[in-house]
């Protein structure tokens, strides 16, 4: 990115240099029709310097920002469980990585909206996922081949998909709080 800056400050002296080229090749007095057409010429060439500055400098701020994001799941599964504990998971990253976000809310636990990333193991009744909290693995979550699911730790208790919470869920706000709070 600190390229563009000299690119344009090297274009701008070169277009200096053929403007003072041109002067020098013509012995129009002022107001005569060749001065006015490198005048007309100068200030096209800098609006099109300028223009592909902006353009160059917005693509380079484009690509910087979507490098920082990781690839998230277009959805996000949300279940409910007692004493209204809900908990939120959706894939980062790509596919075969095994990777998700997980969101618990509503425990009385230092852990409560926080968003945990967690790795996805095979175990007999489904799929565990465990995420390092403090260093060590912490156990979160398990989801059963047939749709059910439990919330291991910070407490115990089943889970139930709720169709409609996540469908209001967001993947990609989940991400940013989880970007946020590193």
């Amino acid at each position: 990115m600190f390229g563009l800056p000299a690119l344009a400050c090297q274009a701008r002296t070169i277009d200096l240099r053929q403007t003072a080229f041109d002067l020098q090749q013509t012995t129009a007095e002022p107001g005569q029709p060749e001065l006015r057409q490198i005048k007309r010429r100068r200030s096209a060439n800098m609006r099109k310097q300028f223009v592909l500055l902006i353009i160059g400098l917005a693509l380079a701020t484009q690509a910087t920002a979507e490098r920082g994001r990781p690839e998230v799941a277009r959805y996000v599964k949300a279940y409910q469980g007692a004493d209204g504990v809900e908990v939120f998971i959706t894939r980062i990253g790509p596919p075969n990585a095994r990777e998700v976000l997980v969101q618990i809310n509503g425990v009385d636990h230092p852990l409560d909206q926080r968003v945990l990333k967690a790795r996805g193991d095979a175990v007999p009744a489904g799929t565990q996922y465990v995420a390092t909290v403090d260093g060590k693995p912490l156990p979160l979550l398990i989801l059963g081949p047939a749709g059910g699911a439990e919330l291991v730790a910070p407490v115990r208790t089943p889970l139930q998909y709720d169709k409609n919470l996540s469908r209001q869920s967001q993947p990609e706000h989940m991400l940013t709080d989880y970007l946020e709070q590193k």
